[in-house]
């Protein structure tokens, strides 16, 4: 289970903070590094797209190697299906399909 704790788009890179509750209920928070706040919001994922109390399936990147927790972050998947590509060639929001 992972929750947005805050979202700041700045330069020279944003910071997603999230935290990551296990499977044994232990809660731990974690911050992801984005692109610069222009690459974002030319990504369309401007300051709207994450909010404080918004639940996501997964987050996934690169971990640091000085072991803290602390990410690059290359995509975000919403509970709903949303995935929010942060890097890559495809960047952007990739909507789920509605059945």
């Amino acid at each position: 289970n992972v929750t947005v704790v805050s979202y700041n788009l700045v330069n020279p890179h944003g910071r997603l903070v999230f935290t990551f509750t296990d499977a044994d209920g232990n809660e731990t928070e974690w911050g992801g590094e984005l692109a610069s706040a222009n690459n974002m919001r030319r990504r369309g994922l401007g300051g709207e797209i994450f909010h404080p109390g918004d639940k996501l399936a997964s987050v996934t990147g690169s971990p640091s190697r000085s072991g803290s927790n602390f990410m690059r972050l290359t995509r975000a998947v919403f509970e709903n299906g949303d995935v929010a590509q942060v890097t890559g060639r495809n960047a952007g929001v990739t909507r789920a399909v509605a059945e």
